[in-house]
């Protein structure tokens, strides 16, 4: 009797150790899942920041798109007006005639003293 009661404290100290060492591991583990959810938050935290930034450089991507729009209507212009056969330079106003531009009335107001 004496053999069996050596022998269950034998196993109850051994079954102390084995706890001991399973509970240093779990800590080890509790430890690691935590480092891994502060990683998975931070992942977060930059995949935020980054659709942020996508969106407006989208956005100015779009605002280029309308200036490269403007740019290529004013070349296209110019280079409709640059096709266009010269006009004849305006004729020289004679002093006193009526012009296009000015009614026949007012070449006929009196001139200043």
């Amino acid at each position: 009797m004496n053999a069996t009661v050596i022998e269950v404290a034998r196993n109850a100290g051994q079954a102390a150790e084995t706890a001991g060492s399973a509970r240093e591991k779990a800590q080890d583990g509790a430890g690691t899942v935590g480092k891994v959810v502060t990683g998975m938050n931070d992942v977060q935290k930059q995949t935020n920041q980054l659709k942020s930034d996508m969106a407006l450089l989208g956005k100015q991507a779009e605002d280029i798109g309308r200036i490269m729009t403007v740019i290529t209507d004013i070349a296209d212009q110019t280079n409709l007006w640059r096709s266009m056969p010269p006009s004849r330079p305006p004729a020289r106003a004679t002093p006193g005639a009526a012009s296009p531009l000015w009614p026949t009335k007012c070449a006929s107001w009196p001139k200043r003293p």
